[in-house]
């Protein structure tokens, strides 16, 4: 049966629609949430059909689960670009950190540097 999965919710992006045989039979429901009223209407009318309407469910279905992948890879970039922009963004302060901790090493190898003299001196 094929299942198209609902793309509301934070999951949907992991979400996957499954085929199993060549002849998947599928109720008007798995895809309510990307076809339109006239395409679920079609679809229940090709599922009573016979086997010549075979083909056009076919064409129907195909059509149906393109819509849901294009759908699930525009939810995929958009995550991935968000969580591209937090790496970068957490990177930076990272790298600014690391900075400031470099100056810190370096001051504290002068004074240290400093402070054996004078004792070395006295």
């Amino acid at each position: 049966m094929l299942d198209l999965t609902s793309l509301a919710g934070p999951s949907s992006a992991q979400m996957v629609p499954a085929v199993s045989g060549s002849d998947a039979m599928v109720s008007p429901t798995d895809f309510a949430d990307m076809a339109s009223p006239e395409e679920l209407a079609e679809l229940a009318r090709l599922e009573r059909g016979g086997r010549p309407m075979r083909k056009e469910r076919r064409k129907l279905q195909n059509r149906l689960a393109q819509r849901a992948f294009r759908a699930r890879s525009r939810v995929l970039r958009k995550d991935a670009a968000s969580h591209l922009a937090d790496v970068e963004e957490r990177n930076a302060s990272q790298q600014s950190e690391l900075e400031r901790l470099h100056r810190m090493v370096d001051q504290l190898e002068q004074e240290n540097k400093s402070l054996k003299r004078q004792w070395q001196s006295s």
